[in-house]
């Protein structure tokens, strides 16, 4: 998710400074097709490939990284669905306790567990 936002961010801020992911790939001394390959297939850039950018974009590295409170958000919002679909999932699962006896899973949070 956070490599989509940063691939949203390029094309916008690139679009918004009217060059081209060819152009910007030579701008910063990578082959023409670099940006774009990138991008599309969601790889991670080298973090000087990063800060060339930036400067190419003439925007600071946090604009064209995006916001971290937002990204960091956002995780944390799929991580509480996520838990919450374990919870339910997991409701009603027979567990043993330490004693060996029967238990239920009740529910499971970040904290742990309930049985």
């Amino acid at each position: 998710m956070a490599l989509e936002h940063l691939s949203n961010n390029i094309r916008r801020l690139a679009q918004e400074k009217g060059k081209t992911l060819r152009a910007l790939s030579l701008e910063i001394g990578k082959v023409d097709h670099y940006l774009s390959t990138m991008l599309s297939q969601g790889r991670c850039m080298s973090v000087d490939s990063f800060l060339r950018l930036a400067d190419a974009l003439g925007v600071s590295y946090n604009e064209l990284g995006g916001k971290p409170d937002k990204v960091r958000s956002d995780i944390a919002h799929h991580l509480n669905d996520i838990a919450k679909e374990l919870s339910e999932l997991a409701s009603g699962i027979v567990s043993f306790n330490e004693d060996g006896s029967e238990g239920h899973i009740t529910s499971i949070t970040h904290e742990g567990i309930t049985k």
